[in-house]
């Protein structure tokens, strides 16, 4: 399954994945315009590859420290080709959700990650702290890309995503795509 953002400006166009389950493309009727942390201006092309895996941060940040969130087992088992972990906020205020951030880097969460992917929210500022002042605050320094605005989460339009699926996320300009493998 292929998604772009680059499709977003011809229109809208009601597909049914139950009438059509081989859909490959999908026709957005919102713009959107991916980006990565730390770059100024877009750069030609950013790449990377990995299993998937992550989701809404208000319910994976609970899981580092239990059975249920062994990350680093997660991959030493099952994904020795490193890891995108995704991530997106359904309704954290922006201080909430930079501080839930920080708790899972600060948790290893993002040691085996080739790339983080963090989608489009509705967080509103609070005061002069923005959402992208709390993706400074928590992931700044990180030796991967850092990929956010992403069409996936809470905000249409969202791409599903499957945790364990093999993807390569391709950023060029502002054009994104994220393709999964099943196999």
């Amino acid at each position: 399954m292929k998604q772009s953002a680059a499709t977003a400006s011809r229109g809208a166009r009601s597909v049914s994945i139950r009438d059509n389950p081989s859909m490959r493309d999908w026709e957005l009727s919102v713009p959107s315009c991916w980006k990565q942390l730390g770059t100024e201006r877009p750069l030609p092309q950013t790449s990377a590859r990995g299993r998937l895996l992550g989701g809404c941060l208000e319910s994976v940040a609970m899981l580092p420290g239990t059975a249920f969130g062994d990350v680093a087992g997660f991959a030493r088992d099952y994904a020795p080709e490193g890891l995108l972990v995704y991530l997106e906020v359904a309704e954290s205020p922006v201080l909430s959700a930079a501080r839930l951030l920080a708790h899972i880097r600060l948790a290893g969460w993002l040691d085996h990650a080739n790339a983080v992917l963090l989608g489009r929210s509705t967080a509103p500022a609070s005061g002069s702290f923005t959402q992208l002042d709390a993706l400074r605050f928590a992931l700044d320094g990180l030796d991967v890309p850092v990929l956010y605005d992403i069409d996936f989460g809470h905000v249409p339009p969202q791409m599903a995503l499957v945790n364990g699926a093999l993807a390569t996320v391709t950023l060029a300009g502002t054009a994104g795509t994220l393709v999964q493998s099943l196999l």
